[in-house]
């Protein structure tokens, strides 16, 4: 994350719902038990039950896990056990990640997929759990704490989604939940409420994919950040160069150890972090003037740290205004002749009158 998770956010209930019973189902078939309904909220496994294709995706699960050996049962439950918290794999990069027997790996992920896609928009599993998905989103997004923010935490660049004027809070379009671990690679952890967070859709459809955060391209275990209790904004920084033709931006990550600059490494690699921060600074030029005083050099310096301070404020009301906050603060540290070079851009951006952007080269 780049920002701080806001303390007492509680999680999905609707997910905490479904993660249960999907671990009591895999508990209650590797031990030939029966389904422990108090293990589950209130009328959860009844309203499963009565829905057609749920039911019939769970019995195949139980059937899967019925062939298994004496030794994959044990895997299993081991499985089972290791699957209960996800955040401690996250933190602990020598921590084994809950791996289910082979044979039962496409039942599993079948049941899983269709709890998240289908099982948690049904009423009657909604009302059992007491919540639903958007519920949990209203909550999360909410501008005051414990709400997150509508920006993406993520990144800092984006909304989580749109919000529009007149139409009700249930009717609102939301963010996607992100499978911090990919469901296809973890389907053990597919409903955990740890294991899923709202971020835009760019960070979801765009930039991560099915990418792991555990493991990097060539499957070797890696360090990342714990989403849910570390954060980033403390260890980046935007700064302008003067490399090229036309000024641009920098931005460096640097750790305080070689784990925590693993931990950024993984979450630029993952969510492309650089690259996406300073392509939305190439047209510098247009940002700069957007915010800053270019009546003369002694202007264009002072509105920096205002804007900088003003700018942080407000980074989880407006997309960008983190990275726009980073950028004018270190501005404020150039030389007087760079610093001027950058001001002339900008003035060169605007129209004869001095007050709008050309913006359509009449």
């Amino acid at each position: 994350m780049l920002f701080p998770m806001r303390p007492g956010l509680a999680p999905c209930q609707l997910f905490a719902g479904l993660n249960a019973l999907l671990l009591e189902v895999l508990r209650s078939a590797a031990t030939t038990t029966r389904i422990d309904e108090t293990a589950l909220p209130a009328g959860l496994l009844v309203a499963v039950r009565l829905n057609q294709p749920t039911n019939a995706l769970m019995v195949r699960v139980k059937a899967a896990v019925d062939t298994l050996s004496r030794a994959e049962r044990q895997q299993l439950r081991l499985a089972v056990q290791d699957a209960h918290a996800v955040r401690p794999l996250f933190s602990d990069c020598a921590r084994n990640t809950p791996l289910v027997p082979e044979a039962l790996y496409l039942p599993l992920k079948g049941f899983a997929t269709h709890l998240f896609s289908h099982t948690a928009k049904l009423v009657l599993v909604v009302a059992a759990c007491g919540e639903s998905v958007m519920d949990h989103y209203s909550r999360y997004a909410a501008d005051v704490s414990p709400g997150n923010g509508k920006v993406c935490g993520m990144r800092g660049t984006e909304y989580l989604a749109q919000s529009r004027a007149h139409v009700d809070a249930s009717k609102q379009w939301r963010a996607p939940y992100d499978h911090l671990l990919a469901k296809d690679t973890y389907p053990i952890l597919a409903v955990h409420p740890e294991n899923l967070m709202p971020v835009c859709v760019t960070c979801n459809a765009k930039a991560k994919l099915r990418k792991d955060l555990l493991r990097d391209g060539s499957g070797r275990r890696r360090e990342c950040f714990d989403p849910w209790g570390e954060y980033a904004y403390e260890r980046v920084s935007v700064t302008p160069n003067f490399r090229g033709v036309l000024p641009a931006v920098s931005l460096t990550m640097i750790g305080l150890s070689a784990s925590e600059q693993d931990k950024l490494n993984t979450w630029d690699d993952v969510y492309r972090i650089k690259e996406r921060v300073e392509g939305e600074f190439l047209s510098i030029r247009e940002k700069l003037a957007e915010d800053l005083d270019l009546t003369n050099l002694t202007a264009f310096r002072g509105s920096l740290s205002h804007m900088a301070e003003k700018k942080m404020r407000s980074v989880r009301l407006t997309p960008n205004n983190f990275w726009r906050a980073k950028l004018f603060g270190s501005m404020v540290t150039l030389p007087d002749h760079l610093l001027e070079q950058l001001r002339e851009l900008c003035v060169a951006g605007l129209d004869p009158d001095g007050d709008r952007f050309d913006l359509f080269g009449i």
